[in-house]
């Protein structure tokens, strides 16, 4: 298969399918960028495109059907100009008070400043709009104080960020402890809600001082590539139709796994929704 895919891409594809209105606002350039484009509109998703010379990049999913295993290939983003970021910045402000919900995910390419991430979500936020990030490191740490909603990188993400001293795939009780307690230190001081996902292992979520956790499904997965952002996007889409967060994170599990049985990232088979 030869999908359009990346972070924002499968986060709109989830929530058009899941009936939302959405917009994926994004730099686009290089030869492949009608075929981008081409894909976006078959699949319904709306595009708020800031031309740039930087080129599409391809990864690459390798599915071995007899270990159950996914292996990707992510090469390097192009680097965009800073006139590219100038117009990035004015189109987000433009679409702002269109929208009730602001998602913000991925790494950003090379060549957007440091300030890029955390200035988005000020303005967001400061906005009154809901907003939910799923990215990592000195962006996501930057960005707390801005008080977002909701944040979702995985755990592995989240030990990296909070923790780079430390082996980020530990679960010994001592790393365990750390994390927990980080999670409460930090859904009190910044009022943000913290949802963890760790593979098929159990969903640590840290809410107004508090821990809980979630143990997800099991599932015959055929490729995990993206069930992250399915995750994402339907659990900002519950959120925003008034559910709790306990019954959110319910919803977007069960729409991950479902997203796991496809071969092709970030789709559903519709008979599993």
């Amino acid at each position: 298969w030869l999908d359009i895919a990346g972070k924002g891409v499968i986060v709109t594809r989830t929530l058009v399918r899941l009936g939302e209105q959405a917009v994926h606002l994004t730099h686009l350039g290089g030869p492949f960028r009608d075929f981008f484009k081409l894909g976006a509109r078959k699949e319904r998703i709306k595009l708020t495109i800031i031309p740039a010379r930087a080129g599409i990049r391809f990864c690459v999913t390798l599915l071995d059907a007899t270990q159950a295993r996914t292996t990707e290939i992510v090469p390097e983003g192009d680097e965009i100009s800073p006139e590219v970021e100038k117009r990035f910045r004015r189109a987000f402000i433009r679409l702002l008070p269109r929208a009730r919900c602001v998602i913000i995910s991925g790494s950003k390419a090379p060549g957007y400043a440091d300030s890029f991430y955390p200035d988005l979500v000020r303005a967001a936020t400061a906005a009154g709009r809901c907003t939910v990030i799923d990215f990592r490191g000195p962006d996501l740490a930057a960005a707390l104080p801005a008080g977002p909603a909701i944040v979702t990188p995985n755990r592995t993400e989240f030990m990296q960020t909070f923790f780079p001293d430390d082996d980020p795939t530990s679960r010994t009780p001592e790393t365990n402890t750390l994390l927990a307690n980080k999670l409460r230190e930090l859904s009190s001081s910044v009022r943000s809600a913290f949802v963890l996902t760790d593979g098929d292992r159990e969903i640590i979520i840290g809410a107004a001082g508090k821990v809980t956790t979630l143990t997800p499904g099991t599932v015959q997965a055929v490729n995990t590539t993206g069930c992250g952002d399915v995750f994402t996007a339907a659990l900002a889409a519950a959120v925003m139709k008034k559910q709790d967060l306990s019954d959110a994170v319910i919803f977007a599990e069960r729409q991950a796994r479902a997203a796991a049985l496809s071969p092709r990232p970030g789709f559903v088979l519709p008979e599993r929704y």
